[in-house]
């Protein structure tokens, strides 16, 4: 089934090399990288187009990733030692399975479902990888990414996120307040922006959250920027010691959406 591969000079893996951050090569080409067997696998049950698998041996022998190869009619699987894909790739993997995907088309703003997630410059992509992987726990059925925000598809994002971007939709913008603007004309979006302001914000606890919600996650040093507070109809605050001013953005974003919990709005998901 995958063809092995024996030279770290192997010009079918040439994607697989030096991939610490995420190589220019991946953005230019509109590709992304899955790292580990949760995220390849979460890859395979998708719908996203994939380029090619280099995995152990191991990983072949599984019959679910078998089937899945078989059914995503993945020609370009590849197979080489743990230690030959350590050097490829410039440090030592976890777990020695990767995959390269293409990143989904461009969505226009006026398909988005609600409710949703949008996020503010946040730059940190581990924090954002972890802020998927919430939305996709509470039943939120998009995200809003602005110009500033590190994509989704930024390997660290992906590994964080366990796979969850391949099964969100998403929406990138360039500015969000503007965008957030139109969302409220042309969809009747109420904007919940999470924020700790000491005189306009309400608890989360006393919140009761609708289908047409977009929650607002700042930047994990700035939080939210003013025009997009702005638009904000409630500003939700997480009630916590005085001795504390915040928590960690994707902390923060896994509160909230635990109290919005809008796995409610969607009968197809399991309560």
């Amino acid at each position: 089934m995958a063809n092995l591969i024996e030279s770290v000079d192997d010009p079918r893996v040439e994607l697989y090399r030096d991939i610490r951050g995420t190589p220019v090569r991946h953005k230019q080409a509109g590709l992304f990288l899955a790292e580990g067997r949760t995220c390849v696998c979460q890859l395979l049950e998708s719908d996203v187009k994939i380029h090619s698998i280099l995995a152990a041996r191991k990983f072949y022998d599984y019959s679910v990733i078998q089937g899945l190869l078989t059914f995503r009619h993945v020609k370009s699987a590849y197979c080489a030692s743990p230690s030959l894909m350590n050097e490829l790739v410039g440090f030592k993997l976890h777990q020695p399975i990767l995959a390269v995907g293409h990143r989904p088309p461009r969505r226009e703003l006026n398909d988005i479902k609600l409710p949703a997630v949008a996020l503010d410059a946040m730059i940190n992509a581990e924090n954002v990888g972890a802020i998927v992987r919430s939305c996709a726990a509470f039943g939120v059925q998009s995200l809003l990414v602005d110009g500033k925000s590190a994509s989704p598809y930024l390997r660290r994002a992906v590994r964080t996120s366990m796979g969850s971007i391949f099964k969100l939709p998403l929406y990138e913008v360039e500015h969000l307040d503007l965008a957030l603007q139109t969302l409220k004309q042309t969809k009747g979006a109420r904007i919940v922006a999470a924020e700790q302001h000491p005189k306009l914000a309400r608890s989360v606890r006393l919140m009761t959250f609708t289908q047409n919600d977009i929650i607002v996650i700042g930047s994990e040093n700035n939080g939210i920027q003013d025009p997009v507070i702005a638009q904000a109809d409630e500003i939700a605050a997480i009630p916590m010691n005085m001795n504390v001013g915040s928590l960690n953005a994707a902390a923060a974003a896994a509160v909230i959406l635990y109290a919005a919990d809008f796995r409610r709005f969607n009968t197809d998901l399991n309560n």
